[in-house]
């Protein structure tokens, strides 16, 4: 199943601090949002949400999560996104829990990246012969 951008990055939110991990800052979370939308593609053949990856001098980034948590600045996100339900109350939409695989890969993105910083990740992402270098536009 696709997701919205908002769902995946609430979902990246809650499981990072559920695991401990509460540094997760907009540069970090555009970073996860990256990794996990390339794991997915990668064991699915399908993209997890249905935002794409614009090239930002310092990584990939999706364009509407950046500017919903863009007040954080360098400081760890606090809040979750939320949207108007179709009785005009606020949900924070998420992955599915019944969707065993989407939140596994999400947990193995978080257990295999989570510990590392926003500016750790962006180096990585950005390196010389990564998928991110070799692929020259969005994704």
């Amino acid at each position: 199943m696709t997701y919205s951008a908002n769902a995946v990055a609430n979902t990246i939110l809650i499981l990072a601090g559920a695991r401990g991990l509460n540094d997760v800052s907009p540069m970090k979370l555009q970073r996860l949002l990256y990794l996990v939308q390339g794991q997915h593609l990668k064991a699915y053949g399908t993209p997890l949400h249905d935002d794409h990856f614009a090239r930002w001098e310092h990584g990939p980034v999706v364009a509407s999560i950046f500017h919903k948590f863009r007040d954080f600045g360098v400081r760890p996100i606090t809040q979750r996104l939320t949207v108007t339900g179709s009785r005009g109350g606020r949900l924070v939409p998420q992955i599915q829990d019944d969707d065993a695989s989407a939140l596994e890969l999400v947990q193995s993105v978080l257990k295999r990246f989570g510990m590392l910083s926003g500016v750790d990740l962006s180096q990585r992402l950005r390196g010389e012969g990564s998928a991110w270098s070799l692929r020259g536009g969005d994704g």
